[in-house]
């Protein structure tokens, strides 16, 4: 009886293990990560709350590259980006978050190390000239560690939105995009904040701004 007893309080133990692991979100994953980022400097002594760097396409849906993270590492190192940027080569898949069709693959890099970070899935209205922001967030931490976003399935419209939250509460809402009209990434939020972009860009004779 004793024994049965004890089985019973070991099988209790271990449901309830079973649950709080369920429960575990990204937050708890990327405090467990906490690399060293020296680009924050960078983004902070140009007076940005943000760092992105646009590391080009990916072609397979996020499910199946979750599998397979020789894909991504490749992209990394074919970009260049594990050479400037050495914390992606261990960069866990908590912190690569993707909008169900995206495409482009962009380094975000908080300037806050303590900010807060949530990405949402933006969906398209019925007028498909605009979008409205899904009420539970892709990605939510208060860690402000560095995140691979996976996101846009069409040039016209970005369909994730990235929200930062600083330390003294000041707030950065920004949707990453490639402009059509010069090829760089957008950086500019609707409020006039700047991005600080570290992509390098190879600009042919023609695309030359007016």
């Amino acid at each position: 009886m004793r024994a049965k007893l004890i089985s019973i309080l070991i099988a209790a133990v271990m449901a309830i293990a079973l649950v709080s692991c369920g429960k575990s979100n990204n937050a708890d994953a990327d405090k467990l990560w906490n690399p060293e980022v020296s680009q924050r400097k960078v983004i902070t002594s140009n007076g940005s709350m943000c760092g992105v760097l646009y590391m080009n396409y990916s072609y397979e849906e996020m499910s199946d590259m979750k599998k397979d993270r020789n894909y991504y590492q490749k992209i990394f190192e074919d970009s260049g980006s594990i050479k400037e940027f050495p914390f992606l080569k261990n960069i866990p898949d908590s912190q690569i978050i993707s909008t169900p069709m995206g495409s482009e693959l962009y380094l975000i890099i908080p300037g806050d190390m303590n900010a807060h970070v949530s990405i949402y899935q933006m969906e398209l209205d019925e007028d498909a000239f605009t979008t409205h922001r899904r009420e539970e967030p892709l990605y939510s931490s208060d860690a402000g560690v560095p995140v691979v976003l996976q996101c846009n399935y069409g040039d016209l419209l970005s369909d994730a939105e990235i929200v930062i939250t600083d330390s003294s509460g000041e707030e950065l809402v920004w949707s990453p995009f490639i402009s059509l009209r010069d090829g760089t990434v957008h950086n500019k939020t609707d409020d006039g904040k700047i991005i600080y972009d570290f992509t390098e860009y190879e600009f042919s004779d023609e695309m030359i701004d007016d």
